[in-house]
C-alpha cells in the first residue's frame, strides 16, 4: 500500500520504519570517535537528558503559577552561532538558547538554540532571567501574534473550574479544549470548554496563561505543526569553566537522534518545560515529571500533543504507554543517562552484542538497529545513519548566517525591552496581585523576524493554517476563593556531586518536599552508579513511605526483570492485572503441574532472552516510536 506521508521530510525526531537497509557497521564507532574529539576540543558535554527548548514545545495550562526562585545567579548568556545547515520548512528560523536550572546537579545548564518552523502568524518572544526577592526567576517566552503592539498584564487568573466535557464528542475527528478564565472589561469571565475538529498536519494549541513578574499574559490559541514538522532540536550541554568567561562562540553540534524523543519525553509543569531522556525513575515522578501522554492541561482535557497523536492513532498511544511502563519497571532498556554511558552502551551492543536490561546483560540479534534506538544525541552529520533518512538538510549561506545573527540580536533587544517594561510596571504600583485588581498595559515592539533566516534570503511560500475553531461565549461565574501562589525557593548550589547518574536527583526532592529527612531517603538508591538497580528501590520506598510495605512492593519489582526472560507472551500479565484474579486458579494450577514458575527469582533466564528484545524493540521501539507507521490507518482526508 502506498505510504501516506504527513512528515514532509524535515525533522530529526521522527524515524521511518526501517526496512533492513544495509548499515555501515562502523557508523557508531565513528560516531563515538567524532563525539569524543568534539567534546575534548570544545570543552563541552552534550547531555543525553535535559530540558527541551520551550519555543519548540510548550507546557501550556489553563492556569499559570510563578516560576521557582533560584538562589544562584545564572551566568551571562553564551555567544551562540547557528549551525551552517538547517532543515527544510516553510518559515524556518533560528531561536537562540538560554540557561536553565538543573536541580539534578544543582547548577545551570545551557538549553541549545534550535531551528524552528514558526507557526503561521506568530513570532517568538524569548524569555529571560529576572531578579526576585531571594534569587532569580525564569520568565517564560511565548508565541505572540506578529502584529501585536500592546501587552496587558492581567491579575492572577482564578483557579480553573473545568470539569471536563459535558457532552459526548460530536465525531471521531473531535478533540476537547478545556474551559478557561478570560479577562474582559475589568473582571474575569469563564469561557466553557468546547469540542473542535482535528486537522491533518496541525496541532491545536488552546488559549493559555503565562506568568511574568509584572502580571499574567493571555496567549491566544493557534495552529502549530506536529513535532515532526517543527524543526531540528539540539541537545542541552554543560560548559566547562573556560566557557563562562565570555569571548567564546558556541555552535550547536549534537542534535537529538531520531528515535529518542517519543519514547523518552516528559512534561514538568512546575518548571514549564518538557524534558527528554531517562526520567523513568519514580524519584522524578515525585518532583513533577510526567510522561507526555499523561500530562493534562485541564481536568479530563489532554494536552495538545496527546489530542493530536491520539486522534491519528489511538493504538499507537496505547502501545506507547506500555513501552514507558516497560522502561520504568526495567523490562526494556532505558536511554543512557550520560554521554559516556551512551558510548559504553553502543560499544556493548555493537561489539559484544549485549545490552543491559534491568540487572541482566542480554544478548541481542539486531545490534545495529538496537544501537540506533538507544542513541539519544549525535553529531548532526550522523543523523541520516540513525534512522533520519527523511531529514533534508540545506546549507546556510554566509549571507543568511549574517541575517540570522541580526535576528538573534533583535530578539535579545526585544527581551531587554520586555525586562525594562516589567521593571517599570513593578515600579509604578507593582503587578496586580488579586483577581479584582486592575490590569497594567504597556506598548511593545516585537521583533520582526518571523520571515527572516531563509536560506535564499527571501520569504518562502506562506502556509495557510486552518481557521481557528469558534469558541463559546464567556459567562459570569462566582470567582473561587483566591489564594496567592508562592513560588518555590531552590537553594543555591546544594552539595554538588560530580557524579551524573540519578544520584544527584535526590536534591531534586529537597525543594518540593522542603524536608531535611527526604534527601537521606532518596540518596540510598542514588548511590549506586548502576542506573537500573537505582531505579527500583526508589520506586518502592518513597511512594510507600512505610517500612512494612517495601517488602510487599519489592516482589513485583523483582518480577519484571525476570519476566522478560520469558517469550513475548509474558508481557500480557503486565496488562492483565485486573483479569488475573479470575484466572488465577487455572493459571496457577497449570504452572505448578508442568513448567517452572516463570516469576520465581531463582529460576534462570530463558535460554533465548534475545527473543524478548526482538519483540520489544522491533514491535515497540522501531515501529512504536514511529507514528507514521499507521498513516495508512488515518481517517479520510489524511492521505
Amino acid at each position: 500500500m502506498k505510504r501516506v506521508s504527513l512528515i514532509a521530510g524535515s525533522l530529526v525526531f521522527l524515524s521511518v520504519v526501517l526496512l533492513g537497509v544495509a548499515r555501515d557497521d562502523n557508523a557508531f564507532a565513528q560516531l563515538k570517535v567524532e563525539a569524543d574529539a568534539q567534546a575534548s576540543t570544545e570543552g563541552i558535554e552534550p547531555l543525553t537528558r535535559g530540558p527541551l527548548h520551550e519555543a519548540f514545545i510548550e507546557v501550556t495550562a489553563t492556569t499559570a503559577q510563578p516560576m521557582p526562585i533560584i538562589q544562584q545567579k545564572p551566568p551571562e548568556p553564551i555567544n551562540e552561532l547557528p549551525p551552517d545547515q538547517r532543515p527544510e520548512g516553510h518559515n524556518v528560523n533560528w531561536i537562540t538558547g538560554y540557561w536553565a536550572w538543573d536541580d539534578t546537579e544543582g547548577d545551570y545548564l545551557w538549553v541549545s538554540g534550535h531551528w524552528r518552523d514558526f507557526p503561521p502568524g506568530r513570532t517568538w518572544v524569548i524569555g529571560y532571567w529576572s531578579q526576585a526577592d531571594g534569587g532569580w526567576q525564569w520568565v517564560p517566552g511565548y508565541w505572540a501574534n506578529v502584529d501585536q503592539t500592546e501587552i496587558e498584564y492581567a491579575p492572577p487568573p482564578p483557579e480553573s473550574i473545568e470539569a471536563g466535557p459535558s457532552t459526548p464528542a460530536p465525531s471521531v475527528e473531535s478533540a476537547y479544549a478545556p474551559g478557561c478564565w478570560v479577562y474582559r472589561q475589568s473582571r474575569f469571565y469563564w469561557r466553557p470548554g468546547f469540542w473542535y475538529t482535528q486537522r491533518p498536519g496541525w496541532v491545536y494549541c488552546p488559549d493559555h496563561w503565562v506568568w511574568t513578574p509584572s502580571g499574567y499574559l493571555f496567549v491566544n490559541s493557534c495552529w502549530d505543526y506536529p513535532l515532526e514538522h517543527r524543526g531540528l532540536l539540539f541537545a542541552s550541554v554543560r560548559f566547562g569553566n573556560v566557557w563562562l568567561g565570555g569571548g567564546h562562540i558556541y555552535r550547536p553540534y549534537y542534535a537529538l537522534a531520531p528515535l529518542s524523543l517519543y519514547g523518552a519525553l516528559f512534561a514538568r509543569p512546575a518548571y514549564r518545560h518538557y524534558y527528554y531522556g531517562d526520567y523513568f525513575d519514580s524519584t522524578y515522578a515525585r518532583v513533577g515529571f510526567v510522561p507526555w501522554f499523561d500530562y493534562q492541561i485541564g481536568r479530563n482535557a489532554p494536552n495538545p500533543l496527546l489530542a493530536y497523536y491520539g486522534w491519528r492513532d489511538r493504538h499507537w498511544v496505547t502501545s506507547m504507554r506500555g513501552f514507558y511502563d516497560d522502561r520504568r519497571t526495567g523490562l526494556a532498556p532505558r536511554p543512557p543517562s550520560t554521554f559516556v554511558e551512551q558510548n559504553t552502551t553502543i560499544k556493548n551492543i555493537t561489539v559484544n552484542n549485549t545490552v543491559r536490561v534491568g540487572k541482566q546483560n542480554v544478548k541481542v540479534t539486531n545490534a545495529q538497529q538496537l544501537a540506533q534506538d538507544l542513541t539519544m544525541v549525535a553529531p548532526i552529520a550522523n543523523l541520516t545513519k540513525l534512522g533520519a533518512e527523511d531529514l533534508k538538510l540545506q546549507p546556510v549561506s554566509k549571507q543568511a548566517l549574517g541575517q540570522l545573527q541580526k535576528n538573534v540580536e533583535q530578539a535579545r533587544l526585544a527581551a531587554k525591552e520586555r525586562r525594562q517594561i516589567d521593571a517599570q510596571v513593578r515600579a509604578q504600583g507593582g503587578p496586580p496581585e488579586k483577581p479584582t485588581d486592575q490590569p497594567r498595559k504597556a506598548k511593545i515592539d516585537l521583533p520582526k523576524i518571523a520571515v527572516a533566516g531563509n536560506v535564499k534570503g527571501k520569504v518562502e511560500a506562506k502556509v495557510q493554517p486552518p481557521p481557528l475553531p469558534a469558541t463559546p461565549k464567556q459567562v459570569e461565574k462566582t470567582l473561587p476563593k483566591f489564594e496567592a501562589k508562592k513560588p518555590q525557593v531552590i537553594p543555591a548550589k546544594p552539595a554538588k556531586g560530580d557524579k551524573k547518574p540519578p544520584d544527584v536527583k535526590p536534591p531534586d526532592v529537597k525543594p518540593p518536599v522542603k524536608v531535611d529527612k527526604k534527601p537521606p531517603d532518596v540518596k540510598p538508591p542514588a548511590k549506586g552508579d548502576k542506573k537500573p538497580p537505582d531505579v527500583k528501590p526508589p520506586d518502592v520506598k518513597p511512594p510507600v513511605k512505610v517500612d512494612k510495605k517495601p517488602p510487599d512492593v519489592k516482589p513485583p519489582d523483582v518480577k519484571p526483570p525476570v519476566d522478560p526472560k520469558a517469550p513475548p507472551p509474558k508481557l500480557q500479565p503486565k496488562k492483565d492485572p485486573p483479569k488475573a484474579d479470575p484466572k488465577d486458579k487455572k493459571d496457577k494450577g497449570d504452572e505448578k503441574k508442568g513448567k517452572k514458575d516463570k516469576d520465581d527469582p531463582t529460576v534462570s533466564w530463558s535460554p533465548h532472552p534475545e527473543q524478548y528484545l526482538v519483540w520489544t524493540w522491533h514491535t515497540r521501539c522501531i515501529t512504536l516510536l514511529n507514528p507514521r507507521r499507521h498513516d495508512h490507518n488515518l481517517p479520510a482526508g489524511l492521505s
